[in-house]
């Protein structure tokens, strides 16, 4: 179980990055999905926690 959690939380920081960085070049609406991204993170974090 604490893998699986790893990986998830490897995933959201990856997920983060890249919809930051994409977000910031295109300068589209993805901020609202890199908002999501990061409210999954820190939840996933808390839980860990």
């Amino acid at each position: 179980m604490a893998n699986m959690i790893e990986v998830l939380l490897l995933l959201s920081a990856v997920a983060i990055v890249v919809v930051s960085v994409w977000g910031f070049v295109t300068g589209e609406f993805y901020n609202r999905i890199t908002q999501a991204c990061f409210a999954v993170f820190m939840l996933v974090l808390l839980v860990r926690m």
